[in-house]
This record gives structure tokens, C-alpha cells and sequence, in this order.
């Protein structure tokens, strides 16, 4: 068995690991190849399900045309193809959208392995935003002009 990137969100109104957490596997999904539209529909992915069902019609009115019908029956395969590739990621930002939070992503052989190992890692400290340095060319000490140089940009100092 291979190795699947999984991705886990969690609900936005519970802090830290939930129950409720969500693993999406980053791969190609068989269901979605095969109902395309009827998949997004069932994630709520109600703008992209339309889309697709508006491609999928007009491509069975592009196929209707003699001569055209293995390009439509190709360009059908390709559509199943991209959204059985990029549903699950398209799942993911649409719940990012909504307020869930991408707590952790790692490679697991399966749903189990995935739960495990995100229910079994230590707790991690709360991450602190990174200290901001002062620009380079700014540093309160040099706010006077130094000694010896009584020119500021090429203009002397009015006596």
C-alpha cells in the first residue's frame, strides 16, 4: 500500500485537536472521476458543481455534432480526470473559506494511520508571532549627523 498525503482541518469553533477533525486525502478520488458534479454537489461545493455540470452539458451538445463525438467523449474524460485530481484540494479550501483550520499534513497509508498519527503526536507550544527587528538603516543612535561630517545629502547646515 502506498503512502497518500492527508490533510487535517479542524473546526473553527473548537481550540486544538477535535473530534470533528477532518482528514482529506490529497489523491485521485474514484468517485469523483465517475459523478463529477454529484460529488461536488455532496461536499458542498455548489459554484464548482455547477460549472462542471455546464461543461458536462455542453460537451454532450458538442457531441451531437457529426464526426466530433471522440473529442467530446475525450474532453469528458479529461474533465472527470481534473476533478478527481483536484476535488479533494478544492474540498479543503472550501472549508479553509469557511473557517477550518489546516492543523497538520503528513503521508499515511491510510485513514487509521492517519487518525493515530495525528491523535498520538505530543502537543505542540502555541506559536508565537516572530519578533520584528528595526530596518538595517534605521537605529535611534543615528538620528544626529556624525562627528566630522556636517553635510546630510550633500546640503550644509545652515549657520
Amino acid at each position: 500500500m502506498s503512502l497518500v498525503r492527508h490533510v487535517v482541518l479542524e473546526p473553527p469553533e473548537e481550540p486544538g485537536r477535535s473530534s470533528r477533525a477532518l482528514f482529506v486525502r490529497d489523491r485521485f478520488s474514484i468517485w469523483a472521476f465517475f459523478f463529477t458534479f454529484l460529488w461536488l454537489f455532496r461536499y458542498g461545493l455548489w459554484n464548482a458543481g455547477l460549472i462542471v455540470l455546464a461543461l458536462a452539458l455542453c460537451i454532450g451538445i458538442f457531441a451531437e455534432i457529426d464526426g466530433l463525438g471522440v473529442t467530446a467523449a475525450i474532453l469528458s474524460l479529461l474533465l472527470g480526470i481534473y476533478v478527481a485530481l483536484e476535488g479533494p484540494m478544492l474540498r479543503a479550501r472550501h472549508l479553509r473559506r469557511r473557517g477550518w483550520r489546516v492543523a497538520a499534513a503528513f503521508q499515511a497509508s491510510g485513514r487509521t494511520e492517519a487518525e493515530l498519527l495525528y491523535y498520538n503526536r505530543p502537543a505542540e507550544p502555541p506559536r508565537l508571532p516572530p519578533q520584528q527587528k528595526p530596518a538595517p538603516w534605521y537605529s535611534p543612535s543615528r538620528t544626529e549627523p556624525r562627528a566630522g561630517n556636517d553635510q546630510f545629502l550633500g546640503i550644509s547646515p545652515a549657520e
